[in-house]
């Protein structure tokens, strides 16, 4: 006789449980994965609550919206904002067409095309659209930064100024807009310039000073998801934008400062240079003879700065001229090269004068004041 022994399960064992236990468990598990959801759709909710409505996901389209809204009224004119409504979701859809191209080949036939399109579409609708409220002591509604507007409500208090300084104000302030509405353009839609941003301008400027591996060690998070050739190529855009965002925060904090625009000058570096010269042992007559070199290399230092901005508006015009397909006439091609060429070779030998200048002005007050970077 052959005894064969089976082995005895206990009660807990998953073969002999309970029916009615299992389902009950499911059951749990089900209303855990539920609550779970909701805690997630609820998070998610708040967070867009607390993001400023958007109609658009394009900031461009969003700008254009915006605009519209304070130059039409929404009872009396409300046929018209409706109808421009329908008309900019269509160039956002477009847009978006366009970005979803590009991932796949930017230099396609049809991503062109789509270029094209769009420049088509907003020469277009900027034509037509009401030009924008004037940006005033009194109306900042032109200004979509927070710390913008909360430096340009300095500016009612500067009333010493003259027309022409608030206008420069107005000018200073619409172009830091810009730099602004180009980081938060990438940032928006470039998860690679996200993570860089999180990871800050001023920490990134000085690790990439240092020579010792601090960069990389700032960057691990973003080369474990990038690619290195991908994150350095962004890494030289990424602190190009936010130099300039940087340092327009910077040049704003000092035009509206009161005390300074009163007795000291403009322009930071200048002023820099005046407030030295103060502590030196220096005659009026000498100070007098100081301040009204400085006064000339101001106005030098803020003409180079426009026409370097002008420089750069036309190379980005030429710039989308060159990819956006258009057939250009090779003589004229070969003469848009050759401007770029010497517009770039006439603002090199411009700075290189003005740090001359800047180093004898330093040399007569015999004061460290520090690098000079334009």
């Amino acid at each position: 006789m052959v005894f064969v022994v089976l082995p005895v399960m206990s009660k807990d064992a998953r073969t002999l449980k309970d029916p009615e236990e299992a389902d009950k468990a499911n059951i749990e598990a089900k209303e855990r994965l539920r609550r779970l959801k909701e805690e997630r759709i609820r998070d998610r909710s708040e967070r867009k609550e607390k993001q400023p409505v958007r109609e658009f996901e394009s900031p461009r389209v969003q700008h254009l919206w915006d605009v519209a809204q304070t130059k039409f009224d929404n009872v009396t004119e409300a046929d018209t904002l409706a109808k421009l409504k329908k008309e900019l979701a269509g160039i956002n859809n477009l847009e978006v067409q366009l970005r979803d191209k590009e991932n796949v080949d930017e230099n396609s036939e049809e991503v062109h095309e789509l270029r094209r399109r769009m420049k088509k579409f907003f020469h277009k609708y900027e034509q037509m659209q009401p030009l924008p409220m004037k940006l005033t002591p009194q109306n900042d509604s032109l200004l979509n930064d927070p710390k913008l507007k909360s430096l340009w409500s300095r500016v009612k208090h500067l009333d010493f100024l003259e027309d022409r300084d608030i206008e420069e104000l107005q000018g200073e302030f619409l172009f830091c807009q810009d730099q602004i509405g180009a980081s938060n353009h990438f940032a928006s839609n470039d998860d690679l310039y996200m993570q860089l941003l999180e990871i800050g301008f001023i920490a990134l400027s000085k690790a990439l000073k240092e020579d010792d591996g601090s960069k990389d060690d700032l960057l691990q998070s973003v080369y474990a998801e990038f690619d290195f050739e991908m994150v350095n190529k962004a890494l030289g855009a990424f602190m190009s934008i936010e130099k300039e965002v940087y340092m327009c925060y910077n040049r704003l904090e000092h035009y509206t400062n009161s005390t300074i625009r009163k007795e000291g000058f403009k322009e930071p570096v200048v002023n820099k240079l005046w407030t030295d010269a103060q502590k030196g042992n220096f005659t009026k007559s000498e100070m007098k003879h100081f301040r009204a070199e400085l006064e000339q290399f101001q106005r030098r230092l803020r003409k180079q700065t426009n026409m370097e901005r002008n420089s750069q508006q036309m190379e980005m015009r030429y710039s989308e001229k060159m990819r956006s397909g258009e057939k250009i006439p090779h003589p004229m091609r070969t003469d848009m090269a050759k401007q770029m060429r010497q517009m770039k070779e006439d603002n090199k030998n411009r700075k290189e004068e003005l740090i001359q200048w800047y180093e004898n002005l330093a040399n007569k007050i015999r004061s460290p004041v520090g690098h000079f970077e334009l």
